[in-house]
């Protein structure tokens, strides 16, 4: 998990965002919640897609970096918002699906503590 901590960016420590594990291609983070995170709809409080996706792209990064690599970028990224994160911590868990020479897939699934799905993601990294 050393190197795993080690590429996870300062903007991630910003949103407070927490690795609790990375290993073997997979990771999960934690972006606990705060109001500064909010993004006001209506009277409804949610997590701001922005932060959504942060989260998304670093536990990407951290699954991806959790195994033998010496650079990695993410070149592509497709997220799907599927519910609204509350205020609640939202969980991220990410897997290498395949990394290949050059190019590496990654899933990334989001939930809250309520272990509601928020939104799904598949991203590629260019990878050396």
């Amino acid at each position: 998990m050393d190197d795993a901590m080690a590429h996870k960016p300062p903007f991630a420590n910003l949103l407070g965002i927490e690795i609790e594990h990375a290993g073997r291609g997979q990771a999960r983070l934690r972006l606990p919640f705060r109001p500064e995170l909010r993004n006001r709809r209506g009277a409804r409080a949610t997590i701001h897609g922005g932060a959504i996706a942060s989260l998304i792209d670093t536990a990407a990064a951290v699954a991806l970096f959790s195994e033998p690599i010496e650079h990695g970028a993410t070149i592509s990224m497709s997220i799907n918002y599927l519910s609204a994160g509350g205020e609640r911590d939202l969980l991220a868990s990410a897997r290498v699906r395949r990394r290949g020479r050059t190019i590496a897939s990654i899933n990334v699934e989001v939930h809250d503590e309520a272990d509601n799905l928020i939104a799904d993601a598949i991203l590629t990294f260019r990878v050396a």
